[in-house]
């Protein structure tokens, strides 16, 4: 019998001597005073725990017997009404109670410790509400448990089933699972009995899989940025099972999921660790050996998105990609695409993965266009259009593949990716990310597509009357998303208003007008916004009436406020620019406006533009727009004196002499220059 005893003082928690005398008494837990009022299986439940109370000097043979018969009165009435009166009688009987009694009695005795543990999971996944889990890991079941693990060298037969009962009283509460970190005076804590059965039997099915799913728990439960050292000796040990697993059975599979579930939680917060010990070729070896498991899929593609992720956010993107495109990651996740394409959760994560497989060489975003992608991500935005997370992925994904070329931008547009987009952003207009990656696709295809053909098109679907929405739903964005959101409207807009000489009434209009300024203000702080709203802005002032009414709202004080909010960044000479327009169109307008503009201070604001950025040759647009509005300022007698203190003839040499080619410069140089010169003759 393999229930030999062993002394009690062997036999893990508590004043042992002091629950042997009670349980000799029999009155360590007395029955409750009033019999249940309840019938069928609570009755037989409670004769059993009568009889396990009274039997604190049985063999342990006996307590397996009423053990068993409590969990097979579960089983027998499982799915039927019985079973809420046996759970009922599992609580009005308080049978949580016999555990540690049992266990400091009979610990010794493996059929008597897998049994308990087999019971306190039960009593855990019936407990209502974490507070009865939490009353539960209060009584020390839990340290009671993983003490007799050890006890046990770690037999598979104890550990699998005390591993998974300690898992499923911590799952539902963070500090529960946080706890497992946190042991009893003078013992080692539950986590690490944990890795320390998983490393004495790691062929163990069960043992794995509740490890792994402890080792899950934690990682969701701990706040810090950085995974523990704890954390990390079963890496190696799930990495390998994870690459081993080749039977494609029910439980290999179950064991697959719960590993790249711990693995994609351990990559990020320990991407490195992850990454060194080759997670991502345990993905990819997944997807060659199962390319039919749709679940094991879906896991591995979301652990390579989730990697990937963090890559990116590590600076190591360009490497990670480069290791995963070299070992087979493209045509691998491409086998899935193709194989599971009526299945939303496993094409979700795919399109995600290879995404981020693109970078930005052009590349791999032109093997994936050959390879049909693109018309893939169409037809599944057509099957699956009620899916916000699938049809967003669609979008990034197709934003990718344009990529600033314009055979594929072209290709892209006649093919209705922008009516896709326009679908999505109706379709889910409450959802940012599907919001924002519709109009991330629309301007994709508008960097490279041929600009009138695009603008034309764009207006013939309505896209312009998408971009209006969108800013009108964002007045006050307070997400990134939504922000980003409103950038990318703008910039919609941006491109149908420039060099447009009809100046569409749906389009040039006090209401958008009114629309746009105000994002000048609450979204000061984001350069994206301040961008493609100034740029708009600076349109919209060749048209007449629009001008003047810019003119009164002071739009050429906040587009100086945007450039010293954004002086030396990539887009500084943009935003220079597009202040520098706003100005020579308000001068334009007539003598009265360039002596406001003076007061105002533009003049400086001009100049020190065209010093800072000017004699870039690339900037040839803001100088001619720069020396347009100094040549107004100088038409102003009594400012003339002024402009040539400041520097405003070395200015317009020294950007001329930058742009030596430029003719049209040139002219608008020696315009300004003899402007000035004859004034003061």
């Amino acid at each position: 019998d393999e229930t030999t005893h062993q002394s009690s003082q062997d036999c893990p928690i508590g004043d042992t001597d002091k629950d042997t005398e009670n349980e000799d008494k029999g009155t360590d837990k007395p029955p409750p005073p009033t019999p249940l009022a309840l019938t069928g299986p609570s009755l037989a439940l409670r004769s059993v725990v009568q009889t396990l109370r009274t039997q604190v000097t049985e063999p342990a043979l006996a307590i397996v017997r009423s053990l068993d018969r409590i969990l097979d009165i579960g089983i027998e009435t499982e799915g039927s009404e019985g079973f809420a009166q046996y759970t009922a009688g599992l609580r009005e009987l308080d049978v949580m109670s016999l555990v540690p009694m049992v266990l400091r009695k009979y610990g010794f005795s493996t059929e008597v410790c897998r049994h308990c543990a087999l019971l306190t999971q039960t009593l855990a996944e019936e407990a209502e509400g974490d507070t009865k889990l939490v009353a539960m890991y209060e009584t020390g079941i839990c340290d009671l448990l993983a003490f007799c693990m050890h006890q046990h060298g770690y037999n598979p037969e104890v550990s699998g089933p005390i591993l998974s009962a300690i898992g499923t009283i911590a799952y539902p509460d963070a500090n529960l699972a946080s706890m497992l970190k946190t042991p009893p005076s003078g013992q080692e804590p539950i986590y690490k009995y944990a890795v320390t059965a998983l490393e004495t039997t790691p062929d163990e099915y069960f043992v794995v899989k509740s490890v792994s799913y402890l080792l899950s728990l934690l990682l969701n439960a701990d706040s810090e940025a950085a995974v523990p050292d704890l954390y990390l000796p079963p890496l190696v040990h799930l990495i390998g099972h994870c690459a081993e697993a080749v039977v494609d059975t029910e439980e290999a599979v179950d064991l697959s999921c719960h590993l790249f579930d711990c693995l994609t939680q351990y990559s990020v917060k320990a991407f490195s660790s992850c990454y060194e010990v080759g997670a991502h070729f345990t993905a990819i070896h997944t997807l060659k050996a199962y390319p039919e498991c749709e679940v094991r899929c879906q896991k591995a593609t979301f652990l390579l998105c989730t990697l990937l992720a963090q890559a990116a956010e590590e600076g190591k993107e360009e490497e990670a990609v480069g290791v995963m495109v070299r070992a087979g990651a493209v045509p691998d996740v491409l086998a899935v695409l193709e194989g599971h394409a009526d299945n939303a959760e496993v094409l979700d994560p795919c399109f995600d993965a290879l995404t981020a497989l693109m970078l930005d060489d052009g590349v791999t975003a032109k093997a994936l266009y050959e390879a049909g992608t693109h018309t893939k991500a169409l037809r599944v935005a057509a099957t699956f259009p009620a899916n916000p997370g699938l049809v967003t992925s669609v979008c990034r994904h197709l934003s990718r593949i344009a990529n600033d070329n314009e055979d594929r931008s072209t290709a892209l547009m006649h093919m209705g990716a922008i009516k896709t987009a326009l679908s999505v952003m109706d379709r889910h207009g409450d959802n940012d990310e599907a919001v924002l990656f519709g109009l991330v696709l629309i301007n994709g295809i508008k960097d490279k597509a041929p600009e009138d053909e695009f603008k034309a098109h764009l207006i013939e679907i309505g896209g312009h009357e998408a971009a209006i929405r969108v800013l009108k739903m964002y007045m006050t964005p307070d997400t990134e998303e939504g922000v980003a959101a409103v950038s990318e409207a703008a910039g919609i807009l941006w491109n149908l208003t420039y060099d447009d000489k009809t100046f569409r009434p749906d389009i040039f209009n006090l209401d958008n007008v009114g629309l746009l300024v105000p994002f000048l203000g609450t979204c000061k702080d984001d350069e994206r916004v301040v961008l493609s709203v100034l740029g708009t802005l600076a349109n919209m002032c060749h048209c007449d009436t629009l001008r003047d009414v810019l003119f009164e709202m002071g739009v050429h004080k906040m587009a100086h406020e945007g450039l010293k909010a954004f002086p030396e960044t990539e887009n500084s000479p943009v935003i220079a620019e597009s202040m520098c327009e706003i100005i020579m169109q308000f001068a334009g307008a007539g003598m009265s406006n360039v002596k406001t503009l003076i007061a105002d201070g533009c003049t400086e604001w001009v100049v020190g533009a065209l010093k800072q950025y000017g004699t870039d040759p690339e900037q040839s647009d803001l100088v001619l727009v720069g020396l347009g509005a100094l040549g107004y300022m100088a038409e102003e007698d009594s400012h003339v004196k002024t402009m040539i203190e400041m520097g405003v003839l070395d200015t317009v040499e020294s950007v001329c002499a930058a742009h030596a080619d430029n003719q049209e410069v040139h002219g608008v140089g020696i315009k300004v220059r003899e402007t000035l010169e004859g004034k003061v003759r």
